[in-house]
Parts: structure tokens; sequence; C-alpha cells
């Protein structure tokens, strides 16, 4: 850092960021792979709109597709938070949320994350909870569905991925869906809830023992 300011002050280097001027002298030149290396350059910088820019000139629509997601999610995140904004900026990561959906696939899980993430930001419960759900995050998932009281979907989660969802979120939703029930004076649907919840710890200290 010492010697880069000595440098500076004395005009003996001049530093600058890859930018347009690049991808302009690039055009005339690059192959396509040349300007697929560039694009992977910027998205590992973090710079997505000119990443989407390069994967475009090197017709990879699938690595376009999740640098415009990122980028969308940028912009989303820059905008104001203050409630004259509210309703651009859920706006926005309601479109970046829908961006990485259409990247998202069960091989890869990462984007329907990142879906979820958006969509979360967005105010969209329903749909964060199904991405999140997706994208394997199903402690997030079962969060989710207990704010919105949707206990059959937040205990269908926890019966099936018992060993993936944080013991915590077990033990509350367990709670809140009792009362739950209860509420709805559904007696039996209590029992067999906790009974089943009640199997999923014991499995969980089998499988935990030293």
């Amino acid at each position: 850092m010492f010697l880069k300011n000595y440098w500076l002050k004395r005009n003996l280097v001049h530093i600058r960021t890859i930018g347009e001027e690049d991808l302009l002298r690039l055009a005339e030149t690059s192959t396509a792979e040349e300007w697929f290396d560039m694009g992977m350059l910027y998205f590992e910088r973090k710079q997505y709109s000119e990443a989407r820019s390069c994967f475009e000139r090197a017709s990879r629509s699938h690595e376009r597709a999740i640098a415009h997601a990122y980028a969308l999610r940028e912009q989303a995140s820059m905008l104001p938070t203050g409630k004259s904004a509210e309703v651009a900026r859920r706006h926005a990561f309601l479109e970046a949320a829908e961006a990485f959906r259409s990247c998202s696939s069960k091989h890869n899980p990462v984007y329907s994350r990142r879906s979820g993430e958006c969509f979360e930001a967005a105010e969209q419960y329903p749909q964060a909870a199904k991405a999140f759900y997706q994208g394997e995050n199903y402690t997030q998932s079962v969060i989710l569905y207990r704010r919105l009281g949707k206990f059959d979907e937040a205990i269908a989660i926890v019966f099936e991925k018992k060993y993936e969802v944080r013991q915590d979120v077990v033990d509350g939703v367990k709670d809140a869906a009792k009362l739950f029930y209860l509420s709805r004076a559904e007696t039996k649907l209590v029992n067999q809830l906790l009974w089943r919840i009640r199997l999923i710890s014991y499995q969980r200290c089998l499988v935990n023992q030293p």
C-alpha cells in the first residue's frame, strides 16, 4: 500500500478498471473463447453487467442468464430502503428472483436459493418458501411456511427432511403447530404430530451418538 501511494503521488502509475473501452477493443478481434474468458473475469470481479455482455458475445446463453440475474439483484440492492422507494425495490427484487429461478435446476440448487432470497426481499413469501425448498435450504423454507401459517407444509418438510432442518426450528414449529391445530379442535392431528415429532427426536439422538 505504501509503494502504491508513492507511485500514485508521483504519477508513476495509472490505475484503471476494465470497462467499456476494453469491450470495444475486444469486439474487433476476439474469438468466442476470449469473450467467454473475459466474461468469467468480469463475473469473478462481480462486474455482472459487463460479464453479461461478454457472455452474450460468446453465445453462452446460460452464463449470460446467470450474470443477468446477479446484475438485477445488485441493482435491486442498491435502491434506497425508504418508504417512498419500497414498491420499486420490491419490484426489482421480484424481477431478480424470476431471473434466478429461470437459471435453477435440480442439479444445481444454488440459483433456487438465490431466487428464494430475492423473493423474500420482495416480500413474496409463498414463492420464497417454495424456492428455498427447491434450493435445499429446508430450514428457511420451514421458517417461512410457519410465518405464513401454513403448518401442513412446514410439518411435511420437517418429517421429510428430518435431519436437514435446524433443531430449534423443529421445536418452534412443533409448538406453534400444536397450538394452531388445537385452536381448530383437531386433537387427533395434534396427537399424531407430537408422536411423529418425538420419533424424529429419537432418530436424531440415535444418529448423533458419538
